[in-house]
């Protein structure tokens, strides 16, 4: 009477290991696109969320919102909407949040110093920056592939856009 063998054989198990090397090695670098993608998506919608929040928050409070931006590196940034005593953090978006984006060199500290004193006006409930017409902030992926400007009119419209040579993400136009 013959017995009778259950389970794999070595060379089945080597085979079957080869083609789960393969398939990993086809769908790890497009997860990681992917995820890049997300990063730089929830940066940017974050982003959007702060600046409609202190908007909405200057009507409701009836009091002048500040947008107070710092920046270290760039890949250490905070953004963040406070009152004008700086003692109450009503918002917050930072680099920690979302890792592998960062502000994009050319986002230098002058930029930040003109953000960092802007502020939603009770009076008008439109963004003061100054002298300027308008705040631009250029999110980026760390492999420089994604990117995203947000802007601020001083007619306080937010709009975003990918720039010029940039893959497009979803509902996101090309910088004109």
């Amino acid at each position: 009477m013959k017995t009778k063998h259950q389970g794999f054989t070595l060379i089945e198990m080597m085979i079957t290991i080869a083609i789960l090397g393969i398939l990993l090695a086809i769908a790890v670098p497009n997860f990681t696109d992917w995820l890049n993608k997300k990063r730089i998506e929830s940066a940017y919608q974050a982003l959007n969320t702060l600046f409609q929040f202190a908007k909405s928050e200057t009507a409701k409070q009836n009091q002048n919102i500040y947008v107070r931006a710092t920046l270290t590196a760039k890949d250490n940034w905070t953004i963040k909407a406070t009152n004008s005593a700086n003692t109450t953090t009503f918002l917050e978006v930072k680099s920690s949040d979302f890792r592998k984006i960062e502000m994009d060199d050319t986002t230098t500290e002058s930029t930040i110093s003109t953000l960092n004193g802007s502020f939603f006006s009770a009076k008008e409930l439109l963004p003061t920056f100054g002298n300027t017409s308008s705040q631009s902030i250029l999110l980026k992926t760390a492999d420089n592939k994604y990117q995203v400007k947000t802007t601020i009119s001083t007619g306080g419209v937010i709009s975003n856009c990918t720039p010029t040579g940039k893959p497009s993400l979803a509902g996101i136009p090309s910088c004109l």
